[in-house]
């Protein structure tokens, strides 16, 4: 129960509206055994753009047989986009009353995000120590890449794991502790839209991944609790700061008319006024004014460093450079490494101070954004599905998965 340490007030609060929601819930599912119906619930949270939501449109337009419906945050940034663009009576409150009844009837729970359930923490109670044996689908925010504990199976007890990358689903299957059938490779859907995608020469994104030892609480070493106390002194808002105020780095976009974008990971977006530049060709995205999607598929080139959005950039064939300034930290306090080797691998380049993420942003620029022959035979080994089938993979995969648990 060590996970419970972390449980907030409004987990307690949530625990009256679960127990208040059993048995309407029991009378629910019987009404849908008795008609021979089933539903598909799809959530996000606080979005609208990841795999979830893009799958949910996949849905209503090419198997409309099969009912789902998406629940959101009614204050979230995207709720006015879904009720402007969907059937009302499709769109559930999240976290509210229905959310919970209908989390429990679903025939399967689709997610993009682990915890995207109508509370994180009552609902990890319920699903993995046993209570409750619903049919969840995992459909990842992004291609695992580090090897995560909290993805293991023993911390998810998830019905179906869905991954992107042939190495990955290797991984995960060998490592995770999945039953054999239960992690699939299909690929994510929202990478289905992107082929074809035609990116601004001009516009160059900066997109780090968080560091969870800055916002957690824990029994952690000193020197991460003195971070914690005071983040805008953290190596990590320090390091980013250096980078988007560098002179070298200013003067190469100034010189080239470029545009840096730096869209702080959602965690770090909390932290936003931390960051500071008064350079015009640098831009510090809000998460409620800029689409992640739209910049990636914006963007020539990629600067991040653990984040698995580089995947997606990658999978559109364009130009990433890791940037590990605090690899030895980040692998004893957050991840450990696993099959992804960032130093050695063609599909992108490794830097560990700013001046070499300079060499490689304009090695990059003068070569037009074009990957090397070496990337591409990188790129058919890690990606050996590279279509706009993906969602229909899941579908199918979901499909097999509640047939074979209904035997």
């Amino acid at each position: 129960m060590n996970r419970l340490k972390n449980v907030k007030l409004r987990d307690i609060l949530a625990i009256p509206l679960f127990l208040l929601s059993i048995i309407p819930a029991m009378i629910y599912r019987l009404y849908l055994r008795m008609t021979e119906q089933n539903f598909w619930l799809i959530a996000e949270e606080n979005e609208a753009h990841d795999n979830a939501f893009v799958f949910f449109d996949y849905m209503l337009a090419q198997h409309p047989e099969q009912k789902v419906y998406y629940a959101i945050n009614s204050k979230s940034p995207d709720y006015q986009k879904m009720i402007d663009s969907f059937p009302e009576e499709l769109l559930i409150s999240y976290g509210g009353l229905k959310h919970w009844i209908y989390y429990l009837c679903a025939a399967t729970n689709i997610s993009s995000q682990k915890g995207a359930k109508p509370n994180a923490a009552i609902c990890y109670v319920l699903e993995v120590y046993g209570i409750l044996k619903n049919h969840r689908t995992f459909l990842q925010h992004g291609v695992t890449l580090n090897n995560v504990d909290f993805l293991h199976y023993s911390q998810t007890k998830m019905s179906l794991f869905i991954t992107s990358a042939r190495p990955e689903f290797e991984f995960i299957k060998k490592n995770f502790g999945y039953p054999e059938t239960s992690v699939v490779y299909t690929g994510m859907p929202r990478l289905d839209r992107l082929h074809q995608t035609h990116a601004n020469k001009k516009k160059i994104l900066l997109m780090p991944t968080w560091r969870s030892w800055l916002k957690l609480n824990g029994k952690d070493a000193v020197e991460l609790v003195n971070e914690r106390k005071n983040i805008a002194s953290s190596d990590y808002i320090i390091t980013y700061n250096r980078l988007i105020q560098n002179d070298r780095l200013l003067s190469f976009l100034e010189k080239h008319q470029l545009e840096l974008y730096f869209y702080p990971h959602r965690n770090a977006q909390d932290f936003i006024q931390y960051f500071q530049s008064n350079s015009s060709n640098v831009i510090l995205c809000s998460e409620l004014d800029f689409d992640v999607q739209e910049l990636l598929i914006d963007s020539s080139f990629l600067i991040t460093d653990y984040s698995s959005v580089a995947l997606d950039f990658i999978y559109m064939k364009k130009p990433v450079v890791f940037f590990q300034f605090d690899e030895e930290k980040f692998r004893k306090y957050q991840y450990s490494s696993s099959y992804f080797d960032y130093h050695q691998t063609n599909l992108g380049a490794f830097a560990s101070d700013i001046d070499s993420v300079i060499d490689v942003l304009e090695d990059s620029f003068n070569n037009n954004f074009n990957v090397s022959q070496d990337f591409n035979i990188a790129y058919q080994n890690f990606f050996t599905l590279c279509d706009n089938h993906n969602s229909e993979r899941v579908f199918q995969a979901i499909k097999e998965s509640l047939q074979k648990e209904s035997k």
